[in-house]
């Protein structure tokens, strides 16, 4: 049976970097990051626009699908159909929220873990495609937390260095998928 974990937050909190060293072992597949893949390819959109966020929503469908097609038997997801929802929250799109949750609640089921990353003592460091401030970063990332809460999604957070939230992540791994 095909195992699939999410790694979670706000930009720029080590998702990528986590899914990276994940993405190297044996048996795993990866699902890139779909909104750094949508808006590279439309940046006319402003993040966190509703139609933004249905592409990307649509299209991390689409990876996923891919992955689980792959023979792999972890799947390793740079974000999740969460992170829509969360960033609904935060531009304040509070109806598109319970919308879109609507679309993508259905999807959280196929998650067997979700990992959220705090992007706290990780410096933000913007590039071609990422150009948020620090201070939306820590509204996002509080958006996950408010979102997770009140909807009563399992969760674990990591928080510290690289090796450390690996390490965590290792155990959990062990402990629920043996």
């Amino acid at each position: 049976m095909v195992k699939k974990i999410a790694l979670i937050g706000t930009l720029a909190s080590g998702k990528t970097t986590l899914v990276n060293i994940l993405g190297k072992r044996k048996g795993v597949a990866v699902v890139p990051e779909a909104a750094r893949i949508y808006y590279a390819a439309h940046p006319e959109l402003s993040p966190g626009s509703p139609e933004a966020t249905k592409g990307i929503i649509e299209l991390s469908h689409e990876l996923e699908q891919e992955a689980v097609g792959s023979g792999a038997s972890l799947i390793v997801c740079d974000r999740s159909a969460l992170d829509a929802i969360a960033y609904f929250r935060a531009f304040g799109h509070l109806q598109l929220e319970n919308e879109y949750f609507e679309i993508i609640k259905g999807r959280l089921s196929t998650y067997n873990h979700l990992f959220l990353l705090d992007p706290k003592d990780i410096p933000l460091q913007n590039d071609e495609i990422r150009r948020e401030s620090n201070e939306l970063r820590l509204k996002i990332h509080k958006a996950f937390e408010e979102v997770l809460a009140e909807r009563e999604i399992p969760f674990t957070r990591l928080i510290g260095s690289v090796e450390e939230r690996l390490s965590r992540i290792d155990r959990l791994l062990a402990e629920s998928f043996t």
